[in-house]
């Protein structure tokens, strides 16, 4: 069965209604299903309907239809060079549909044969080095989506379903920090995050390409440019480079949503452009976890405490924290800001960030230099005046004394004069 049938089935709707599915889980365990149901030549009816009468009919577990299913697939997608997650989650699949509806399983040796060995392939993780490799070869969309992940930690499902509004609404044009208040869907946590300025930088320049005219008049070049056209803050940040035509019959943003396949295939492409791309079976080197894993490690290794990495990943905290992060989202942002020299990914500009209230020190601490500087003109200006005077001063005087003198030599001589006259 495929997909689209998959999803119309009663069973399937009430499987995933039961277990609560998220979207995403939903997907995983549809190609799953898709696989087993394909494997077995059974619909979904068909097999709980065999089930449930070889538990009627007392059948041994190791003698049961089941058993035999779920042995018999696991080797066939071990055959097919499946990477053993993936081998490990089409299982996954295929027992939560059965315990869904209460059909006991039989017990298989899983310890050798999904265990995701820790190789080094697998263990290898994407340095700041290898992500400015890649930005080299990534365009402007996909330039974006690297520095939005990286700089917020934000996991692939809730990059893909940001809205132009969750950036809008906390664009701070003074810093260039974006602050994202977001419930995360794996967890249904609200949670705080980031964009560092040279996301917020990269997602403008994005936003400004989807909505920039086409120079040329081309009929095709328009219709690209309808298609990725923002419509609204409602609409998704990321679309589809390839937006299918029957988006513009139906203006329906699900139609031109980037998607998860979407994703791998951008990192898929960008990792052989860099020459990080892996041998089938290995996990991608370039691919969104590491990217969440990057921020993760950049903030722990650089002195961030394990409650305020976590929160900003969306991770489940105690109320304690998660309280407290909450309740003063500007300590939050000043804290993000220290780490930003070990996130940044850009050479060509540098950004100098400052608290608020750093910034009113180094307001304050500029109005009183220019306060000194300016009792430092007045007083050199009363210097060469008190210089002026003193000189002014001291020439009176001299002329003062002279004159004095003058006057007493004047009178001596008088005085001798008529002594002189009277002899």
């Amino acid at each position: 069965m495929n997909i689209a049938e998959l999803e119309k089935e009663p069973l399937i709707i009430e499987w995933f209604a039961n277990i609560e599915a998220a979207q995403n889980t939903r997907k995983n365990f549809l190609q799953g299903m898709r696989y087993f149901t394909d494997f077995v030549k059974k619909t979904p009816n068909e097999l709980l309907e065999g089930a449930e009468d070889e538990i009627k009919n007392g059948i041994l577990m190791r003698k049961r239809k089941i058993r035999e299913y779920l042995i018999t697939f696991r080797e066939w997608s071990k055959r097919q060079e499946y990477a053993p997650k993936t081998t490990h989650n089409h299982m996954v699949a295929v027992k939560s549909f059965y315990r869904s509806f209460d059909v006991d399983l039989p017990q298989l040796n899983n310890r050798k044969s999904f265990k995701v060995l820790a190789t080094e392939e697998n263990g290898m993780r994407l340095e700041k080095d290898n992500i400015k490799q890649i930005l080299k070869h990534a365009n402007i969309r996909n330039r974006a989506i690297i520095l939005t992940m990286a700089s917020s930690g934000l996991a692939q499902s809730d990059v893909l379903n940001l809205r132009i509004k969750d950036f809008k609404r906390g664009l701070d044009e003074k810093t260039n920090i974006t602050i994202l208040e977001l419930r995360r869907i794996k967890t249904q946590c609200n949670f705080i995050t980031f964009l560092s300025p040279e996301a917020t930088k990269a997602v403008l320049e994005y936003l400004e390409y989807r909505n920039r005219m086409p120079k040329d008049t081309n009929q095709s070049l328009l219709i690209a440019h309808e298609k990725r056209r923002i419509r609204s803050d409602d609409n998704y940040l990321f679309c589809k480079h390839d937006v299918p035509g029957r988006y513009l019959q139906t203006l329906n943003e699900k139609d031109r949503q980037l998607n998860a396949q979407g994703l791998m295939d951008m990192f898929r492409e960008l990792a052989k452009k860099t020459g990080l791309d892996t041998d089938k079976g290995v996990w991608q080197v370039a691919r969104a976890h590491n990217l969440r894993k990057f921020f993760n490690s950049a903030l722990l290794n650089n002195g961030a405490d394990i409650f305020f990495t976590d929160y900003l990943m969306g991770h489940k905290i105690d109320q304690v924290h998660e309280a407290y992060f909450k309740a003063d989202p500007k300590k939050l942002k000043d804290r993000y800001m220290r780490f930003l020299p070990y996130i940044a990914l850009t050479d060509t500009e540098t950004y100098i960030l400052e608290t608020e209230e750093y910034a009113q020190l180094r307001t304050e601490n500029e109005s009183l230099k220019k306060i000194v500087c300016s009792i430092k003109s007045d007083l050199e200006s009363q210097k060469k005046t008190d210089e002026t005077l003193a000189l002014e001063l001291e020439k009176r005087m001299e002329e003062l004394i002279e004159k004095r003198a003058s006057e007493i030599l004047e009178g001596k001589l008088k005085t001798l004069s008529r002594k002189i006259v009277k002899v």
